[in-house]
């Protein structure tokens, strides 16, 4: 299955150097997405280090300058997941360590961390940061390869602390986090060498299941389903653009 580890590490090695060759434009390429997550990977942590080292074998054999970013984890323990890929000798096989630090209640601010817990925005990219000083790797980077806030109603969210991560916020809070995350991370954070924002597109509504889901998966988006642009369009645009 799509979760599992491949039964042979250098297919996905020859898979990864055949696409660097074949798409020159990608500089960057990522390996799977959030590990950390059983939805995503069911396998050992260990396995997945082998297939890291094959993929970035793959990539740097064809093209050594392009960048190789583990798959960007969760917010769930994050820093404890990069001390085992560590321990499972992934130094020396990635450019950038990914993460995917959303806020725990998905509402709040990006400054808001009313604890040392590694879950929040605010903590979780020095906790990584951390482990990294600690295995002696202060010149990879970290990459923030997902991040975002969604803008919906809360009506039907199920309440209670497990759907936290479900709320939404409205189109002028979602405008005014992003711009304030991408401020915090550049003031505070020299070692994050990319900040991607999830995601461009909304998908038609009816996609997935069950409803309040796919509503809060579809209105991270940039654009609604028909290209119009959402506030937080204009917002991270004209800020990107200053000086």
């Amino acid at each position: 299955g799509k979760t599992h580890a491949p039964t042979n590490v250098g297919d996905f090695r020859d898979f990864m150097s055949w696409a660097t060759g074949q798409f020159p434009a990608v500089k960057a390429w990522q390996i799977y997405n959030e590990p950390n997550n059983p939805t995503f990977w069911s396998s050992t942590t260990a396995q997945y280090v082998a297939l890291l080292k094959a993929g970035y074998a793959g990539v740097k054999a064809v093209n050594s300058g392009d960048v190789v970013v583990t798959g960007g984890i969760t917010f769930s323990n994050p820093a404890g997941w990069v001390t085992e890929i560590y321990a499972n000798g992934a130094k020396g096989h990635f450019d950038a360590i990914g993460t995917h630090p959303y806020q725990v209640k998905a509402d709040e601010p990006p400054e808001y961390a009313p604890d040392g817990n590694t879950w929040w925005f605010k903590n979780n990219t020095p906790a990584v940061r951390q482990v990294m000083l600690n295995n002696g790797d202060s010149a990879a980077q970290i990459w923030i390869t997902e991040f975002g806030y969604s803008a919906h109603s809360n009506a039907t969210v199920p309440q209670g602390t497990d759907y936290w991560w479900a709320l939404g916020v409205t189109d002028a809070q979602q405008a005014d986090y992003a711009v304030r995350a991408i401020k915090y991370a550049r003031a505070n954070w020299p070692y994050v060498g990319g900040f991607f924002w999830y995601k461009e597109r909304s998908d038609p509504l009816g996609s997935m299941s069950p409803g309040w889901f796919d509503l809060h998966t579809q209105n991270y988006a940039l654009l609604r389903t028909d290209l119009s642009e959402r506030p937080v369009y204009g917002a991270l645009k004209q800020y990107l653009k200053s000086p």
